[in-house]
């Protein structure tokens, strides 16, 4: 009867604070993550997602891998999802290089990069101008056979627009080869965008 009052209690607490990253309350979320243990409540993969994508949606970034880390520590088992939220925290901070980090780490564990791990990857690079990082990132999903999708081919096409003189070649055939046309057909956005982004540069 205990351990189902305590399971009971700790489903209430992983919805308050589901609820609190849905309404942006990272704080209270934090909060509620630490007065588990007082509870004898053990956090799950669930609570710490919720928990990063609080903090992901309050661009607290750093709070985000301090999360990632206790998870780890913790030794609780993590799936694609949680690391997503982690790589998406970085994104809205402006933190894309630890974004690719934390594609790195699931890289190095037993938790495999999905298409939704490498779009939001690509996405952190399209924000920090790494063109070619984007890049890299799309020809990696192909050598992984993760079928590239409208977000990811939009979001490198973006990274390449802030790419240097040289890198004209590469952008040209990102917008001219890569893109599939035959599983794929781009959007106006993919289109205008590529259009800029295959244009040479003006810039000395």
């Amino acid at each position: 009867v205990q351990r189902s009052k305590l399971r009971s209690h700790a489903i209430t607490y992983n919805a308050a604070i589901s609820a609190c990253e849905k309404c942006g309350q990272w704080q209270q979320a934090l909060g509620l993550l630490a007065a588990m243990p007082s509870k004898e409540l053990l956090p799950n993969a669930i609570t710490y997602h919720s928990a990063i994508a609080a903090c992901g949606r309050a661009e607290q970034w750093q709070r985000a891998l301090s999360l990632l880390a206790r998870l780890h520590s913790a030794r609780v088992r993590t799936d694609a999802i949680t690391y997503n939220a982690g790589i998406s925290a970085c994104t809205k901070g402006d933190a894309w290089r630890k974004a690719l980090d934390f594609l790195g780490s699931m890289q190095s564990s037993t938790v495999l990069p999905n298409i939704t791990s490498y779009n939001i990857s690509i996405g952190a690079c399209a924000r920090g101008e790494g063109w070619l990082q984007a890049t890299t990132l799309l020809a990696a999903m192909q050598c992984l056979d993760l079928q590239p999708d409208e977000v990811a081919y939009n979001a490198a096409i973006i990274a390449c627009e802030f790419g240097e003189k040289v890198a004209a070649g590469l952008r040209r055939e990102l917008i001219c080869q890569k893109i599939p046309s035959s599983t794929m057909r781009p959007s106006l956005q993919s289109l205008r965008e590529g259009i800029v982004a295959a244009a040479p540069s003006t810039h000395v």
